[in-house]
């Protein structure tokens, strides 16, 4: 009789396993991958390869971030021997002398610091020695954990390092997918009141974003979308706070809210796309959409290190002088290309065009 051999997993089953395995892993890194705003606020520990743990207590709005940050330093110390000087020849002073100590020092700091895409910029500027100034530059991976390297410095010397938070950050926005389709132009209808709102007119929220944005209704503009979320309230609010939300972020050019009970909206729920683009307007009755006026509200930058200034952008300019750090400047249009157009008092000139990257974080804004 021969005998058959019986494999000890069945081959199907393992086949099966292996495809929803590799399911699961592909949907988690899509919807992982497409997060637009990470949520940095609350109290974080950074652990560095050189053992010493950096704790950081954020405040976020939009990008912007700031708060505290603190880290302790360990002195060892003895006790007061001047006339020994460590010396066996006089017992029992000499062993005293000998019996080390520790002490701990809790060094403080103010933090600023950014956000853009998957990049964490922070920077802290510390109350008193060892160290005058640290950098942290992190990139945030599918799974919200952030990772990079820190610099050091204190006057001349600069000491580099390695850094992680020690639990990962949450995603607040998502970007719409990269092939998802416009949505279908529909025929105009008198908007009426809007579903599930408590309010059929627009409000003082509706009000204050008129003052910043050149608003149309019953239009679209899709595409060049880089972040959504749901909002809630009266269609005024709902409206508001979208095109708040656009004004706070230098990305954003434009937006478009999509009213409940359209393109999957439950009742009383609406969506805020916002646009680093301004796309091409088309009649839809699902939705209202904004652009910047060129009169908006001028923002203003801090400088936060020596920066030069040129004539034109874009490497196309000469330079005609520089700011110093903590020169307060006005923001002539939104940040592109690494290249920002201020103006102001201080500015040589008058106006002009500073550098500012990941590779070079010169304005605060």
């Amino acid at each position: 009789m021969t005998r058959r051999r019986v494999p000890l997993v069945n081959p199907k089953f393992f086949s099966a396993l292996l495809i929803a395995g590799l399911t699961i892993c592909c949907a988690t890194r899509s919807i992982a991958g497409d997060c637009a705003q990470w949520a940095i606020a609350g109290a974080w520990e950074a652990r560095q390869a050189s053992g010493i743990p950096v704790q950081f207590d954020i405040q976020q709005k939009g990008p912007l971030l700031s708060g505290k940050a603190e880290f302790l330093v360990t002195h060892e110390t003895r006790p007061v021997c001047d006339n020994v000087r460590d010396s066996y020849d006089v017992w029992p002073l000499a062993l005293g002398c000998l019996i080390k100590g520790t002490s701990q020092v809790v060094v403080r700091g103010e933090l600023k610091g950014s956000t853009k895409g998957n990049e964490v910029r922070l920077i802290v500027n510390w109350h008193r020695t060892p160290i005058d100034e640290s950098r942290y530059l992190g990139t945030i991976d599918r799974n919200g954990h952030v990772s990079g390297n820190a610099r050091w410095t204190n006057g001349q010397t600069t000491t580099t390092d390695t850094w992680n938070f020690s639990r990962n950050v949450q995603c607040i926005a998502t970007a719409p997918p990269a092939t998802a389709a416009a949505p279908p132009v529909t025929p105009v209808k008198p908007l009426g009141k809007v579903p599930g709102s408590t309010s059929s007119g627009p409000g003082p929220a509706y009000e204050e974003a008129s003052q910043n944005f050149d608003i149309v209704g019953l239009h679209n503009r899709p595409g060049s979308d880089y972040a959504n979320f749901e909002t809630t309230g009266t269609f005024g609010d709902q409206v508001g706070f979208c095109a708040q939300s656009c004004l706070s972020q230098q990305r954003c050019k434009s937006w478009a809210y999509i009213r409940p009970g359209f393109y999957g909206q439950p009742g009383g729920t609406g969506r805020c796309w916002l646009k680093d683009g301004v796309p091409a307007i088309v009649k839809d009755q699902c939705c209202f959409t904004g652009v910047r006026k060129t009169t908006t509200a001028a923002v203003t930058a801090t400088v936060i290190q020596p920066v030069d200034v040129y004539d034109a952008c874009c490497n196309n300019g000469n330079k005609v002088g520089a700011l110093e750090a903590g020169t307060t400047v006005t923001l002539l249009s939104a940040c592109a290309d690494s290249w920002c157009h201020v103006s102001g008092p201080r500015v040589p000139g008058g106006s002009g065009w500073v550098y500012d990257a990941s590779d070079y974080d010169s304005l605060q804004y």
